[in-house]
């Protein structure tokens, strides 16, 4: 599990936005518990509920993104990297900052935030109910 700031454009090139997903709002990053997961893993993955345990507590995230080789503000394949580094094959969970801080008390995620976790994946949400809650917009094609 990894962090990043959605709302930073020095951490995230697509900052306001997740896949499909723009105009994100304060009360959206303060009532969703977002997360990217591999660009690899979007497809089959995309808008699955995970439940993640750290340090003894399970909290559980919305795959709403997707981390990117390109998106790497050190222009490294950080999220490959992350992908593999405690497991292979591995799976990406990239907390959002404000849901790390939220659901594991963890102070700025994007800076702090590489650990090996247990993970499970569950069902599927809609995307469109609760982004309309909190004004969100799906981009259109």
């Amino acid at each position: 599990m990894t962090g990043y700031n959605n709302s930073d454009l020095t951490d995230d090139p697509n900052a306001g936005s997740v896949m499909e997903f723009t105009e994100l709002t304060d009360s959206f990053y303060d009532n969703v518990a977002i997360a990217a997961i591999d660009m690899s893993d979007w497809s089959s993955d995309q808008y699955f509920w995970i439940d993640v345990k750290y340090a003894g507590t399970i909290g559980r995230v919305g795959a709403w993104d997707a981390c990117s080789d390109a998106d790497c503000p050190d222009q490294t394949n950080c999220c490959t990297n992350n992908k593999t580094e405690f497991a292979s094959p591995g799976y990406l969970v990239d907390v959002e900052t404000r849901t790390a801080k939220r659901l594991f008390d963890i102070d700025n995620a994007e800076d702090t935030l590489n650990v090996q976790i247990d993970y499970r994946l569950c069902g599927s949400f809609d995307p469109d109910t609760i982004a309309s809650q909190y004004g969100a917009t799906r981009e259109t094609p």
